[in-house]
């Protein structure tokens, strides 16, 4: 049931951000779903930490789902200039720059999906962004360089341990492991 509630909170979102487009304008539908955003996180924090486990990580899965939906939001409504960039880099960016804020709400809430995502968007981030990058050369230069930055982040999955103790290394990371690998 908790599987369900979150997929369909999640159709929601989506189908609530296509509402805000439509009826507010470009700010107040930039405050309404970054404001949801927000507090989809702290209440999955909260939850964690009232060992609510279970319905942590389901609310964690839907801010998840509308951290890529206010990147997407961000693009389309041009804000900042955003939809100059080309897209390849963009994503990429967003993509790595998710990675960072996942990790790091794992490190403070404990909770395991957005470990999960972040390893998860790291390789297609790296690939993205170097692919983006090298968007003036061949279309062969170009892929083999987006290649070769996915398999070099696929060989980083020693990094996924870090930080935990030797016996609880194998069996915590282990979805992260295999995600890079």
């Amino acid at each position: 049931l908790l599987v369900v509630g979150v997929s369909l909170l999640s159709i929601a979102a989506i189908f609530f951000l296509v509402f805000a487009f439509v009826t507010f304008g470009i700010v107040g539908r930039s405050i309404v779903i970054g404001a949801i955003t927000l507090a989809a996180i702290a209440a999955a924090s909260v939850l964690r930490r009232r060992r609510l486990t279970a319905t942590a990580e389901g609310i964690a899965v839907f801010a998840a789902v509308l951290v890529y939906l206010d990147a997407f939001a961000l693009r389309a409504n041009d804000l900042f200039g955003l939809a100059t960039v080309p897209a390849a880099t963009y994503w990429g960016l967003i993509l790595l720059g998710s990675t960072a804020g996942f990790f790091a709400w794992h490190q403070l809430s404990a909770l395991r999906t957005p470990s999960i995502v972040a390893f998860a968007a790291l390789g297609p981030g790296a690939a993205l962004l170097v692919g983006g990058l090298a968007a003036p050369f061949d279309g062969v230069t170009r892929t083999f360089a987006a290649l070769a930055a996915l398999g070099l982040v696929g060989l980083l999955h020693p990094i996924a341990t870090v930080g935990l103790p030797s016996g609880a290394a194998v069996a915590h990371r282990r979805v992260e492991r295999l995600i890079l690998v």
